[in-house]
């Protein structure tokens, strides 16, 4: 008897435990990674700035690859160096908490508008005299 009452009690005390919600979902207050692809290397530092919007400020170097008439046939090869800021608004963080999914490093759904920029500071070629028209490019996101 003294078995079935503790297991009844065990049992309910770690339903009402798992039952219990974290009201107040937000954003890590910072995250730091590197990103590397196919195109490029990329470091950024994603900060708060309200439970759901935070700013991402990303330093990389894109690839950029060419061949052909202007360049005598040969493989151009550049590495080119941009800057962006991103505001993001996680929209998903309540119903992840709810569906109990992990927030952490900022893990949910996601709108953004990216703002780019390419700098004419240096490219990294194996060609010289390789210049990149400087540029400012504005990029709406949704992601995860």
């Amino acid at each position: 008897m003294k078995q079935i009452l503790f297991l009844s009690i065990f049992m309910l005390l770690t339903t009402a435990y798992s039952q219990k919600i974290d009201q107040n979902p937000s954003v890590e207050a910072k995250v730091i990674g590197v990103q590397t692809g196919l195109f490029g290397l990329w470091g950024y530092y994603e900060t708060k700035l309200s439970p759901k919007i935070s700013l991402r400020t990303e330093l990389g170097l894109d690839v950029g690859l060419s061949q052909g008439v202007f360049t005598n046939n040969e493989l151009v090869f550049a590495l080119i160096p941009n800057l962006a800021l991103e505001p993001r608004w996680y929209y998903s963080l309540e119903r992840r908490v709810r569906k109990n999914r992990d927030v952490s490093n900022n893990t949910g759904f996601f709108l953004g508008l990216k703002a780019r920029y390419y700098p004419d500071w240096f490219v990294i070629s194996n060609e010289k005299n390789i210049s990149v028209i400087e540029s400012l490019d504005f990029i709406p996101k949704i992601g995860y």
